[in-house]
């Protein structure tokens, strides 16, 4: 069996349209994606119960019932399996429903093909993400199993005593790093570490809302039940770009790390800020609030860029390297491989031509992420 094939996702589509399971089998990458199919909601229960599956199509209206009464059902099976709602009641009371008892998307019908073949994408995507091991680099490491975290320089010997220390606290992280540092992979790592491993994981890019809609997002509309927050609940909830959110926001987020509930419905959510921008520069320019970096300072991350990574440039190349061998061994049909890795190549091209600069975390003192010097020389 190939590396390949044991990472098949599997895909169950419970619908009693056969139509439908026909335009899934079309919309989705059929190499990387098996399709099972049910017609109603106790075949498809009784599938879940017996195989290994990662996301499920739900529909509404089935012969033995209202998929909405068994979400439940399935999420008590693999509590990390996201659970996609199709029905055609596009009503707010349906959708609400719907995440309230823990669906990951609700879609309306008549379907969007292009919007369906997303939302699969991305409960596949979470699926992955909650499941894929983030692994710290190792010597003897051979095999690309999972996600790693390269380098063995002192700042990066630094953030890793960080993830250690942090994932067995369940306190609010900042996350301090350029684009493409890899600070999704350091959220990951403290999160698969952690007490909360077992509960989901999610990421949301601030700058894909406006500042309305993220509040929506993050806390929920008129019923906190449908916030982001509230459904990792025992899991972590990561916010990128957050250098652009607005005082309410940033109040309101501040109110839930205080009370660790939303307007009166509780929440075990950590919560993982992260942004590209220096935080020094976000408080000095008021984008950040004191009495919020204030609550988050004891438990701030730095990730260095690569630039100040010199001596770790020989081991990046070795693991690009690596990487494009493995997924260019098992995608040869596809075409140019698309290399996924939290450090970009252009920085890899140039930072031999850069002059060696000392690197000063100031979030760091022998390791310890516990203690900030913002403002020190």
């Amino acid at each position: 069996m190939t590396r390949s094939k044991r990472v098949c996702t599997r895909l169950l589509v419970v619908d009693d349209d056969p139509g439908m399971h026909t335009l899934v089998h079309d919309l989705v990458d059929n190499d990387s994606t098996s399709i099972i199919s049910a017609l109603t909601l106790s075949e498809g229960l009784r599938i879940a119960s017996l195989q290994r599956i990662e996301v499920v199509l739900l529909d509404h209206l089935l012969p033995d019932g209202e998929g909405i009464d068994r979400i439940a059902d399935f999420i008590g099976q693999d509590r990390l399996r996201p659970i996609v709602y199709v029905t055609a009641q596009a009503d707010s009371k349906t959708a609400i429903e719907a995440i309230k008892r823990g669906a990951f998307e609700f879609l309306s019908k008549p379907i969007d093909f292009e919007l369906l073949r997303q939302r699969i994408a991305e409960a596949i995507e979470y699926r992955r993400l909650t499941r894929l091991p983030v692994l710290m680099d190792s010597a003897t490491s051979k095999e690309i199993e999972g996600d790693i975290l390269v380098g063995r320089c002192r700042s990066m010997q630094a953030v890793y005593k960080s993830i250690g220390r942090l994932s067995t606290l369940r306190t609010p992280i900042l996350i301090e790093g350029e684009v493409g540092t890899g600070k999704e992979m350091i959220a990951r790592a403290i999160h698969q570490n952690g007490s909360g491993a077992s509960g989901p994981f999610r990421k949301i890019s601030s700058k894909e809302f406006g500042d309305a809609e993220l509040q929506v997002e993050l806390f929920g509309g008129s019923n906190a039940n449908t916030s982001a927050i509230r459904n990792c609940n025992g899991g972590t909830l990561m916010v990128d770009d957050i250098d652009n959110w607005s005082v309410a926001t940033q109040s309101r987020l501040l109110r839930y790390l205080q009370s660790h509930s939303i307007d009166g419905v509780s929440a075990d959510t950590r919560i993982i800020l992260a942004t590209s921008f220096k935080v020094r520069d976000l408080l000095q320019s008021g984008k950040l609030r004191n009495d919020l970096f204030y609550f988050l300072s004891p438990y701030v991350i730095r990730v260095p860029a690569l630039r100040e990574r010199q001596e770790d440039l020989e081991l990046l190349v070795s693991h690009f390297m690596q990487r494009i061998a493995h997924v260019s061994s098992t995608q040869k049909e596809q075409g140019p491989p698309r290399v996924s890795n939290p450090f970009r190549f252009i920085e890899t091209k140039t930072v031999a031509e850069r002059d060696r600069r000392a690197t000063q975390p100031y979030f760091f003192d022998q390791g310890n992420a516990c203690e900030s010097r913002l403002f020190g020389d």
